[in-house]
């Protein structure tokens, strides 16, 4: 590992950026994503950047570069050097070297003290992918397929977990018995519903599960349905379902593509026609979190969703996707 992956808190600290064109635009979004206090050098400024100067957002030193500007004002935290010329960026990285500062010139790890990664921001959550400089369309590539699998409502998530550690912490003070209540609680129904928006109903469910710590956790069922038959079909949330279930239950006509998404360690039990989700059923009232697979769009599930509604089970629920047209075909 070349690189060691870091978060750097920017918030009101000196970045400076050399270069005002499009690229330099590009990072600057990002520091003021981060409220840096950024100053840009440059003989000009793009069009957007000249706005952001206009909006009080960044500061304007016009002019080429020289050294002795870095060691104008406040010593920056980061220094940042986006410019066309090689021979700028070549200078703007030994004079940051010679003054210990750490440097970042676009597209040149050679220069570089630190990297921008890919980022998946889900605020609070944010994560990173790197290649290290060997091949960031690579690391973009990645990051879309972790986006895809991590929806806009984990923020939501970890915001609500954000808001509730000082009283987790005030009841329980010992660190494993917080770390299990986040484990068991983050995996848990209630989660579920942070993610699908219902934040109030929630927190209070989180609270709830703090003030009887050790309640041994009610059976859940899982109602997913398999759409088409083709993995690729699968929607996010049928497979964020899936991979929940300690007991994967599935109908004969279930491809084996589908039932193997399902975590390694769950158990699998294949049901025959006449069962009618008997099994299904049982497990659930005995306290386990169970998935039911079945073909379709999900209305095969409607009959046991009426049964567990009826009982007070938890359920939730995952919809299907038809399929799509093929060329050819």
């Amino acid at each position: 590992m070349q690189y060691l992956p870091v978060f750097f808190d920017l918030r009101d600290r000196p970045v400076t950026v050399i270069g005002g064109g499009a690229v330099a635009m590009r990072k600057i979004r990002l520091l003021l994503a981060c409220q840096a206090r950024i100053r840009v050098l440059a003989p000009r400024l793009c069009a957007d950047l000249a706005q952001r100067h206009h909006d009080g957002l960044i500061d304007f030193r016009p002019g080429e570069f020289s050294p002795a500007l870095l060691d104008d004002g406040d010593t920056p935290a980061l220094v940042i050097a986006a410019t066309d010329d090689e021979d700028v960026n070549t200078a703007v990285a030994a004079a940051c070297r010679a003054r210990r500062l750490p440097i970042n010139v676009v597209d040149s790890p050679s220069l570089c003290d630190f990297i921008f990664p890919a980022i998946i921001d889900r605020s609070p959550l944010v994560m990173a992918v790197s290649s290290g400089g060997a091949a960031p369309v690579l690391a973009r590539l990645v990051r879309s397929r972790i986006e895809a699998a991590v929806p806009a409502a984990f923020g939501q998530l970890a915001e609500l977990a954000e808001t509730l550690r000082p009283q987790v912490k005030a009841a329980l003070p010992d660190v494993d018995s917080r770390r299990h209540f986040w484990e068991s609680t983050l995996e848990s129904a209630d989660a579920e519903l942070a993610l699908q928006g219902d934040i109030d109903q929630a927190r209070q469910a989180f609270l709830a599960r703090l003030a009887a710590p050790g309640t041994p956790e009610k059976g859940e069922a899982l109602l997913i349905a398999a759409g088409s038959g083709d993995p690729d079909d699968m929607t996010f949330r049928a497979l964020r379902l899936l991979q929940r279930a300690e007991l994967v239950f599935h109908d004969a006509d279930v491809p084996a593509a589908i039932v193997d998404l399902a975590r390694r360690d769950a158990d699998r039990v294949a049901l025959a026609a006449a069962d009618e989700g008997a099994q299904v059923l049982a497990a659930v009232r005995a306290g386990r979190r169970v998935a039911w697979l079945r073909a379709g769009d999900g209305t095969r599930h409607d009959d046991m969703a009426d049964r567990l509604a009826r009982e007070g089970l938890r359920t939730l629920r995952a919809a299907g996707v038809a399929g799509h047209a093929r060329a050819g075909l």
